[in-house]
């Protein structure tokens, strides 16, 4: 035993004797030839320090079944000669390993660790069976293993790297394509026993890929483990297993915890396995451009039905809109941002003496909406919309009562857009659809005077909105079956009103508003997507359901009887979602 730190230096005629055993955790030299040179007999050699020969070898067995075993640590200087008899290359621990430095060993054993193997490694069937087994931890083949008598991984044993196999691989335990993502090839068949894995990794850079020079044959009880970079991009059709003779199923068992999404493994042509993964972005995406949408311009509409008139005659009114909505994401949902732009008008008469007040409004609003997860999903949802409107003043609960309803439609075009991997490089799918909306909202408020300057406003309100998107294909031959939601808000609020009139007769009227806001979906959050293949299944929608604080401000300036123009600010703060908006508008009353 050379124990680490120590050095055992063989000079020039000297000789060193040895049983059948040498563990070596230092330095093992040899001056004048190999540091270990072996005679007839079986020799243990256990080297996890320096071996280090003056010439061509640092390691001679010589005759007799001999085994080497290298762990971590481990260097040979020169190469290792197995000799006659049936020879032992043991790996176990941490290391490289240079193929090309064994010479005539005849089986190969991985029992542990994470070992790489570059060169070319070939195993000798003169005098024992040229196998290779992995029993535990990870063999990296990145250069070439020529194995006759076969390859057999057992559990808890793991074969990956991006070189190449040359032998049957009888797998029970983990077949892991690369060293990160990658491709190794085998030239033999693959049989992928009960319980076994093929273990595949995609991120940006690509995908893991198995391939065969031969057959493959998976059992119904193997499984396929999938680890998917978050913020990736659909995978749709990518091969990640390829045989030039056949595969004869896909896998049945698919484990993919984690993995946001749908997930599909087809077996294409007899000798193909594709994976799609078609993760929720898009679809949850395009369904929350479509419900911000339409909520942004029914406010729009209720917030001027219930500003301060000066006056009871007929009126015509105009405002810009622009919303900027950030979502947080989380689980299966992807965190996304929206920016909403638009223009919303319309105008109203008094039609009884009582307080009755109907109004007609329509608007244009764009809403470009993306994922901001890095899958490259967006939607740009234009909507044409309209809305009745109405307002009734009454005493029920006291002076300054007030009832503001109103009746909803509209028509939205969208363009989606989504990235895709297919093993190579990224491609942009693009599909567009329509739907419909329909919606309304409910509300009473009461005007209670604080002062001659001051009053407070508070109110409740309950919105909904029914839309429905037309099912479409998209350029990548991905079908989107139609999608349809139910939402509906409700919540108080109550607003600060305030009036000033300054020197020249121009008044002021500033106001704050508060207010709480909860949001209930009442569809199935599913929708259902198709393969060109005509395989598929259903996507999850974010779930609907969540409250949030409601916060604004504005000003509203009357130049003269008739005439107000106004800015404002309005924003929603929650555990899912922000959003802040800016408005500005003019009114001009009709005698």
């Amino acid at each position: 035993d050379v124990a680490h730190g120590g050095t055992l230096t063989v000079k020039a005629g000297g000789t060193l004797t040895v049983g059948r055993a040498v563990n070596n955790a230092g330095v093992m030299e040899g001056l004048a030839g190999p540091a270990i040179d072996h005679g007839p007999g079986a020799l243990a050699v256990t080297n996890s320090g320096t071996l280090r020969g003056s010439g061509a070898l640092a390691v001679d067995l010589g005759g007799g079944d001999d085994s080497l075993t290298l762990g971590t640590g481990s260097i040979l200087v020169g190469d290792a000669e197995g000799g006659p008899g049936d020879d032992l290359l043991r790996l176990r621990g941490r290391g490289t390993q240079d193929g090309d430095a064994f010479l005539g060993f005849e089986r190969l054993e991985v029992t542990g660790g994470d070992q790489a193997l570059t060169g070319d490694l070939v195993l000798a069937t003169l005098d024992g069976p040229g196998t290779a087994r992995v029993t535990g931890g990870r063999l990296r083949v990145n250069g070439t293993l020529t194995a006759p008598g076969g390859v057999k991984v057992t559990v808890p044993g793991i074969l990956g790297g991006t070189g190449e196999v040359v032998a049957m691989v009888d797998h029970m335990g983990t077949i892991a394509p690369g060293n990160s993502v990658g491709t190794i090839k085998v030239t033999g068949d693959v049989t992928f026993a009960p319980g076994s894995v093929l273990e595949i990794e995609a991120d940006a850079t690509g995908i893991d890929r198995l391939e065969v020079m031969g057959d493959v044959r998976i059992d119904p009880a193997a499984a396929l483990d999938l680890t998917i970079a978050p913020g990736l991009p659909d995978l749709q059709g990518a091969t990640i297993a390829e045989a030039t003779g056949t595969i004869d199923a896909p896998f049945q068992r698919v484990n993919s915890a984690g993995v946001a999404g749908l997930v599909v493994v087809e077996l294409v042509d007899g000798n193909k396995l594709a994976l799609s993964v078609l993760t929720p972005s898009l679809v949850n995406v395009a369904a929350q451009g479509v419900v911000e949408s339409g909520f942004a311009f029914q406010r729009a509409v209720v917030d001027e039905q219930r500003a301060p008139r000066t006056a009871p005659d007929s009126r015509l009114w105009a405002r810009g809109i622009a919303d900027f909505v950030e979502r947080d994401g989380g689980g299966a949902n992807p965190a996304s941002r929206q920016d909403i732009t638009g223009v919303a008008f319309g105008g109203d008469t008094p039609v009884l003496s009582d307080g009755l007040r109907l109004g007609l409004a329509g608007g244009y609003l764009t809403n470009d909406a993306e994922a901001t997860d890095g899958s490259g999903a967006s939607a740009e949802v234009d909507s044409l919309q309209g809305l009745a409107y109405g307002t009734y003043d009454f005493d029920l609960l006291g002076d300054g009562t007030q009832l503001f309803f109103g009746l909803q439609g509209g028509h939205q075009d969208q363009d989606t857009r989504r990235t895709l991997f297919a093993g190579d490089a990224p491609t942009t799918a693009r599909g567009d659809t329509s739907g419909y909306l329909l919606g309304g909202y409910f509300g009473v408020g009461r005007e209670i005077p604080i002062d001659a300057n001051w009053a407070v406003r508070p109110a409740g309100q309950l919105s909904y909105l029914h839309q429905v998107q037309d099912g479409y294909r998209d350029s990548e031959g991905l079908a989107v079956d139609d999608l349809t939601l139910d939402t509906l808000r409700l919540g108080p609020r109550v607003e600060l009103l305030g009036h000033y009139v300054d020197a020249d007769g121009v008044v002021f009227r500033p106001r704050g508003t508060l207010g709480w806001t909860e949001q209930l979906s009442f569809d199935d959050r599913r929708v259902r997507v198709t393969l060109p293949t005509g395989a598929g299944g259903d996507l999850a929608l974010e779930d609907g359901d969540e409250g949030y604080l409601t916060v604004g401000f504005g000003l509203d300036v009357i130049f003269r009887p008739g005439l107000r123009a106004y800015v404002g600010f309005d924003g929603a703060y929650g555990a899912a979602q922000t959003r802040s908006g800016a408005f500005a508008g003019i009114s001009i009353d009709l005698p």
